[in-house]
């Protein structure tokens, strides 16, 4: 069961949990047990990674729309590496092979940017495994907010309004 914004309001925490509860005693969750729509308004802002090969060939299986970098509508079989540079996505694979490595969930923070918006945000990446040994799958997911308004809030708090 998906932890609802009444048990976790942080979205990292909340699929950090889901995994946790689909893994079970097993190391890792398969992606079949993955439920996107259990998921609700979070699963717009998660993407399904498909390891394809051992050459770093990394396949977006499914994205949700909050994801979606301006001019995609359907990126189902579209590659990770044909993602544009600074978008959320892009930052999501940036720490894809540090998750491959680990094999754990691994959390990051930072700016990148959504549909051209700087935006300050938290992802985390965690490994699935359709035979319990090899990472054949990592989920995503990436939640945010306009950075204008984060930095506009730090200048006013520094001027003491």
């Amino acid at each position: 069961m998906y932890p609802s914004l009444a048990q976790e309001r942080r979205f990292v925490l909340r699929l950090y949990e889901y995994w946790m509860t689909l893994r079970g005693d097993r190391e890792m969750p398969a992606h079949r047990d993955v439920d996107f729509a259990a998921m609700g308004e979070d699963a717009d802002y998660c993407v399904m990674l498909t390891i394809a090969d051992d050459h770093g060939t990394v396949v977006l299986s499914s994205i949700g729309r909050q994801l979606r970098p301006d001019g995609w509508r359907d990126v189902t079989g579209g590659l990770l590496a044909d993602c544009p540079a600074g978008e959320a996505l892009a930052t999501i694979g940036q720490h894809l092979k540090q998750t491959l490595e680990r094999r754990a969930p691994v959390s990051h923070g930072g700016h990148f940017t959504v549909r051209g918006t700087e935006v300050l945000g938290r992802a985390i990446l965690v490994p699935l495994s359709d035979d319990g040994v090899t990472i054949t799958h990592v989920l995503a997911g990436a939640n945010f907010k306009d950075a204008i308004d984060d930095d506009a809030a730090a200048a006013q708090k520094a001027v003491g309004l």
